[in-house]
Parts: structure tokens; sequence; C-alpha cells
């Protein structure tokens, strides 16, 4: 996908966090900079081996909390999984994220995003098929 006003993509990195119960967490993920100094960090994580972890993931999905001033709170229903899209679009900053067959976490965050790329559209970075979408919005 290409983004308007894309100044750099930084390399890809890769990674995976083992935990003293040997779960395991696999993830990859890729920073954006724009002209603008506005910035999109993406990433995927696999959760096979943590499925204690992947619940904490999942309850924080569910109650994603107020992040910003002028908050808009979005709820993505996919048809393997549940996630959201918060969005400040004064500051233009905000973070997407959503799991995926039980296993897989999506996220991505951004900060004084150009403002011809609308956050609800960073979840179509993601290769997610049908989805469903019911807006929220929080009172300041």
């Amino acid at each position: 996908m290409t983004f308007p006003e894309l100044r750099e993509a930084l390399p890809p990195s890769m990674g995976r966090q083992v935990f003293p119960d040997g779960s395991l967490i696999l993830r990859a993920s890729r920073e954006l900079r724009f002209r603008n100094g506005g910035y999109l960090w993406v990433s995927v994580s696999d959760y096979t081996n943590a499925s204690a972890r992947l619940q904490a993931e999942q309850q924080l999905i569910q109650s994603p909390g107020k992040d910003y001033e002028s908050q808009q709170l979005e709820f993505i229903h996919l048809p393997d999984g549940l996630g959201y899209v918060l969005w400040d679009p004064i500051s233009r900053n905000g973070r997407f994220r959503a799991i995926v067959a039980n296993r897989f976490l999506l996220q991505a965050e951004g900060g004084d995003m150009p403002t011809r790329i609308p956050w609800v559209r960073i979840a179509e970075f993601f290769p997610l098929d049908r989805y469903r979408r019911e807006s929220v919005v929080q009172p300041n």
C-alpha cells in the first residue's frame, strides 16, 4: 500500500519475546514517517503459544479507554475476531487494534497523520476480509 506524503519507511523489525512460563510471542513491525512530521507504526504479533497473554489483550480491546481529547471510538467486528479504532480528528492521532483467528494481534498507531489519510482506512492496511463497524463517540 502506498501512502501520500510518505518521507521514509524504516526497515521492518522482527523478534520474539519469551516469558518465564515458556510462552512465546512473535512480532513483526514497521514504522512509516511522513513529510509533515507524522508517523505510523504497524505491528503483527503471533500469540499462538501465549493464550493467557492473548486473553489479557482481548480484555483491553473490549474496553479501550480514553486516550485522546476529542476521541472517537469505532469497534470493528471481524469474521474471526474483534478490534477497534480510536481516532482524534483534531490532533490526527489514533490507534487500531484487533485480534484475528484467536491468535494474531494487529496494531497500528499514528500521530499527526497527514490530512489525506483518514484513520479508519488504516484498518484496510491489514488484509482483513469483510468486517462490520460500530461507531461509539465518547464525550469530552
